[in-house]
């Protein structure tokens, strides 16, 4: 039997948007640049339910809050009535692009042999969410506020068993602020082994990632673990090939997957260990998910 393949088809245009699946970010599109994508997903399904969510962040053509009325008690200046995170009105540029190319936010959690050429249109979809804005919101009606999200389930099964991720536990950076600093620690020693060349110490510390994601795709993990190794001669061959610098001062630990998960990023969202510059139109980057396993912070994804 052929090793199934799961993926999400996205199709977002004019939204600044997050897809996620399992709470696990995905993909990421903004308003002035459509985003078409099949992405594979295997690794991060769970036995039974499954949710699949998108958080739209904003918009040229969302509703619109009404103005207030001259003579309406509440106002700006009061602070009543101001909506938590109001959307701006699209300037007229905007608005007239925004009926030439028409907004859309599509995905579909589809499945197909690994390695099958699936032709346009007939993807196996198992789960659509589809998203159009509401209509503007009556005098009486609550704004629309921002960020706003949708989702779809769907129950599956598959054959790869559970995840180290799923059994981790919940890593609460509120009420155990020492996580923040055990985190800063674990991904400041990955930098540094990088930088250095010792990819062996990177991937002794990600053994859930290359154990559980390679048969996924039909790789023994033993192979996946040489992957980078062969590739990196290839990837650093530049001369003008560096890592950016690790600052813990620009380190968010963003919770993923019910907080199981952290997502080491920069403050801007970019992965922290990645090229500092692009090189012909190129940069690559590495981003990693954690958990805690047997008891240390692992990369699992």
């Amino acid at each position: 039997m052929a090793t199934p393949c799961y993926y999400l088809n996205v199709t977002i245009r004019a939204y600044d948007a997050e897809v996620f699946l399992n709470g696990a970010p995905i993909e990421r599109a903004h308003r002035g640049f459509p985003r078409f994508a099949q992405l594979p997903v295997s690794e991060w399904l769970v036995q039974g339910e499954n949710r699949l969510s998108v958080t739209i962040l904003g918009a040229d053509h969302l509703p619109q809050p009404e103005p207030p009325r001259e003579g309406d008690e509440a106002s700006e200046a009061d602070g009543e009535g101001v909506a938590l995170a109001p959307v701006a009105p699209p300037p007229a540029a905007a608005a007239a692009a925004a009926s030439e190319d028409e907004p859309l936010l599509r995905v579909a959690l589809c499945v197909g042999d690994l390695g099958e050429l699936v032709e346009p249109g007939q993807d196996r979809e198992l789960l659509v969410l589809e998203w159009t804005p509401p209509p503007p919101p009556a005098e009486d009606e609550p704004p629309f506020l921002l960020p706003h999200e949708v989702e779809e389930h769907i129950a599956l099964s598959h054959p790869w068993g559970s995840w180290s991720w799923e059994a981790a536990p919940v890593l609460d950076l509120l009420e155990d602020p020492a996580i923040v600093l055990e985190a800063s620690d674990f991904v400041a020693e990955l930098h540094a082994a990088m930088v250095a060349g010792r990819l062996d110490a990177v991937i002794d510390r990600s053994a859930p990632k290359f154990d559980e994601v390679a048969p996924c795709y039909d790789f023994d993990p033993a192979d996946a673990r040489g992957r980078l190794p062969l590739a990196w001669p290839e990837i650093s061959a530049s001369p003008d090939f560096r890592l950016a610098d690790f600052d813990p001062s620009d380190l968010e630990l963003r919770p993923c997957c019910g907080g199981r998960v952290l997502e080491p990023r920069t403050l801007a969202g970019e992965p922290v260990i990645r090229q500092a510059v692009p090189i012909d139109d190129s940069l690559w980057a590495m981003p990693l998910f954690l958990a805690r396993v047997d008891g240390r912070l692992t990369v699992v994804r």
